[in-house]
């Protein structure tokens, strides 16, 4: 099976990526993202908020497009000469911002090192199947699985990291970047601001056109928002779907994402009550999850019985839709030892519109004895908590739906319990990991698509998270703005064709 880009796609693909006119010297844009980097190093970045910054400054191998497929960045073509053996061809003009050639061992050593788990990289599991990664030549890197592994290409998303400083001291990129990309470092005073300037060698030529970005991070999403209006940033982050009309009347523009994980609550199931399924499917009955849908995301979001979108090729229909009843609910209760219900800690982000939800949530559950004491913290503090299993319940916005292969083994596969991995639910099920191993190791997409949607009815019946609504964000940005869109795969990397005017 051979899968060779030709250069007439390659070209295609570039221009509606990334190729722009000619590098502006009279532009400056400033962002109000919802929360600070936790790390400029790409060698270690897994949450969003640090990801803004690094697909601006680094460049990985693929990108995931609009309709869910790879699209080439680094990668120039790749064949697949067997089911186990990836052949992958770079571009042979790139550079990182010291002047020094990313060449193939660039390449594999940041694989080899993301996919170290004694690194702690999040994204490890996802090249559980890798065997080895060998340099062909300076500009051609193979790829061996143990098994054959579909999702593969979609999963070679990361930014690469230059070898001759990271092999020295992995920690040497924390704060100091040297990518490739088309913005180069400055300056980060952390929780305050971040200062990027256009690289005018960039290996896209007239890309980017703004001269200069200021990532300034706003925890409150109304500040964000007024700060919008008042022209103080000219993109404002993950803004309360609420006031969508009101910021279009004003004049704004208001930027709906693509649809790319979901919303939920999830139970720690190494503590009790909620290893008990009966107390998990009672928690689940106690709630409206339309009525809640409705009034936090004003229809702008569909209600979600799994986590796989509809977008989704792996999408299964037949999952149930678990409606409010409050009778059920009281009597699992009292089944599992609970008839006068329980308090528990409800730990969740500081973050409006989940917020939002959570209170609902919380009047619901009253109504069945359950009091959930809400404990609100700051990005960086609750996921060091929930991944460290410092929680009892949570509400969390998983993202990622580049393969079906994301959001289901990497979130319910035992392999992958926190902290290194991103099951922090410590959810373990024989019966859904032979599953869940067999789709990823599975290339007809069509028994793929059986398996998944086994796994998906598994969870359901489960009740392994209490799912809400499909995530996506509503972007705000100044009519001076032109050419931007928020990618979920690739963060910020669509500013590298945007102007503003103005400035």
């Amino acid at each position: 099976m051979k899968k060779s880009l030709s250069i007439v796609c390659l070209v295609v693909c570039l221009l509606s990526a990334s190729v722009g006119v000619a590098l502006a010297d009279n532009g400056s844009i400033v962002i109000a993202p919802a929360a600070d980097a936790k790390t400029l190093n790409p060698l270690k970045a897994s949450d969003s908020y640090s990801l803004y910054s690094v697909y601006l400054m680094y460049d990985p191998l693929f990108t995931i497009g609009q309709n869910l497929e790879p699209v080439p960045v680094l990668a120039l073509s790749y064949e697949t000469p067997d089911d186990k053996t990836y052949v992958i061809h770079l571009r042979d003009d790139v550079r990182f911002h010291d002047g020094v050639a990313l060449t193939a061992e660039d390449v594999k050593f940041t694989y080899d090192f993301i996919r170290d788990k004694a690194n702690g990289n999040r994204y490890a599991s996802y090249y559980d199947l890798v065997e080895s990664i060998d340099v062909l030549d300076p500009h051609t890197v193979r790829f061996v699985t143990k098994e054959p592994y579909a999702p593969l290409i979609a999963n070679l998303n990361l930014c690469i990291a230059p070898k001759h400083i990271a092999e020295k001291d992995p920690a040497a990129l924390d704060l100091r970047p040297v990518g490739s990309g088309a913005y180069k470092f400055v300056s980060w005073n952390p929780q305050e601001k971040m200062v990027l300037e256009a690289n005018p060698e960039y290996w896209v030529p007239g890309v980017p056109k703004i001269k200069s970005v200021t990532l300034r991070p706003i925890g409150e999403a109304t500040t964000r928002m007024v700060a919008l209006e008042t022209g103080d940033v000219d993109i404002a982050d993950h803004l309360p779907p609420s006031q969508t009309k009101k910021l279009l009347a004003e004049g704004l523009k208001v930027i709906p994402t693509q649809p790319n994980g979901y919303n939920m609550i999830t139970f720690n199931q190494t503590k009790a009550p909620f290893n008990d399924r009966r107390v998990r499917e009672a928690m689940t009955l106690a709630l409206n999850r339309s009525e809640i849908v409705e009034f936090v995301w004003y229809g702008q979001n569909l209600l979600l019985n799994s986590p796989i979108i509809p977008d989704s090729w792996a999408y299964e229909p037949r999952v149930k839709n678990y409606g409010q009843d409050i009778q059920r609910a009281k009597e699992l209760l009292a089944e599992a030892g609970y008839p006068n219900g329980f308090e528990f800690q409800l730990s969740l982000e500081a973050d409006e519109n989940v917020k939002k939800f959570v209170e609902i949530a919380q009047q619901q559950w009253l109504q069945i004895g359950l009091k959930g004491n809400m404990v609100a913290k700051e990005w960086g503090a609750f996921f060091n908590d929930i991944t460290s299993g410092k929680y009892e319940v949570c509400a969390w916005q998983s993202l990622d739906q580049k393969d079906p292969d994301v959001p289901l083994y990497r979130m319910f596969h035992s392999s992958n319990w926190a902290p290194n991995g991103y099951n922090w639910i410590f959810y373990k099920n024989p019966e859904l990991d032979d599953i869940l191993f067999k789709a990823r190791t599975t290339l007809d997409r069509e028994k793929r698509k059986e398996l998944y949607s086994k796994a998906q009815l598994i969870l359901s019946e489960d009740f392994v998270c209490l799912f809400l609504a499909e995530y996506k964000k509503f972007i705000g940005t100044s009519s001076a703005v032109e050419g931007f869109y928020y990618s979920p795969y690739d963060y910020l990397r669509p500013l590298l064709t945007a102007t503003i005017s103005g400035k």
